[in-house]
């Protein structure tokens, strides 16, 4: 347990994880009830592309549903909800309990957006010139696989240009952002599975995600959450080891206002990797 002014830590044994078989069984009726619109993404659905969705004018309430299939796609979130209309991008399973995968590999960036550090990540929240008038808030990302963004790999980016993806990239990068929650995601073969940078942030829900299979060939610096935020709770997750060539941490904080709470964690070089805060 680390507990100063700032930061306490709390530490709990015994998952809750919801099965594959659990989300098969669960009905997903995605948007239903929202105040704003939704989106249906995927094939015989009104948007085939993530991209097609006007994701620069999101509105509280809005719901992206995206539903099975594989998308070679990458792209900004710097838009905000409320607390009661978040803006939410939601996986939607096939009936094999399969989410809608988002793959880095050849991922290719709406033209319309506008934003820096695209090497570092696949989906980013937070840090955009368009869509402008950031940092985000209330915003949930739920139940998609989302890989491969690593070193060796190739997208397209917002100018048209080919880039490339450095060691450090995350499959999920909040830049800037608060009230941000992750939950019931997979989330794999990337340099940081999750990385969330400091000053601009706070207030993190991960819960429910599948991690695993992260980090950088060789590497001590990459891992599978790599995290410096004021208050993030992460809770109800498994975290599988990193690749089998990675050296980094499984969990890696350097937050102010830290929960861990009935996670299952195994492999890393250090399963929790708890350290002061150089900002908070």
């Amino acid at each position: 347990m680390k507990i100063s002014f700032h930061c306490s830590a709390i530490i709990a044994a015994a998952p809750l994880l919801l099965s594959r078989r659990a989300a098969v069984e669960a009905v997903v009726v995605c948007g239903s009830g929202t105040v704003g619109n939704t989106y249906s993404v995927g094939p015989n659905q009104p948007y085939t592309t993530i991209g097609a969705v006007p994701l620069a004018s999101l509105d509280p309430g809005d719901h992206v549903c995206i539903y099975p299939g594989t998308y070679n796609e990458k792209f900004v979130i710097n838009r905000s909800g409320t607390a009661d209309d978040p803006i939410v991008f939601q996986g939607v399973p096939d009936e094999f309990g399969n989410l809608p995968v988002i793959d880095g590999d050849g991922a290719i960036t709406p033209t319309y957006l506008d934003y820096w550090n695209e090497p570092r990540n696949l989906i980013k929240i937070g840090g955009a010139s368009t869509p402008g008038g950031g940092p985000p808030s209330h915003v949930r990302v739920e139940g998609l696989k989302i890989q491969n963004a690593r070193l060796g790999l190739s997208f397209i980016g917002d100018n048209g240009a080919s880039g490339w993806y450095v060691k450090n990239a995350a499959c999920i990068m909040i830049e800037a952002g608060f009230n941000i929650e992750l939950v019931g995601n997979e989330i794999t073969g990337c340099g940081n599975g999750i990385f969330v940078s400091p000053n601009q942030s706070g207030d993190i829900l991960v819960e429910r995600n599948y991690i695993h299979g992260n980090g950088a060939d060789n590497s001590f610096y990459e891992h599978n959450v790599y995290t410096e935020t004021l208050g993030i709770t992460y809770q109800y997750n498994r975290f599988g080891p990193l690749c089998s060539t990675c050296l980094g941490n499984n969990l890696k904080d350097r937050s102010a206002g830290l929960i861990v709470a009935y996670n299952f964690i195994e492999g890393g070089n250090r399963q929790l990797d708890i350290v002061d805060s150089s900002n908070y």
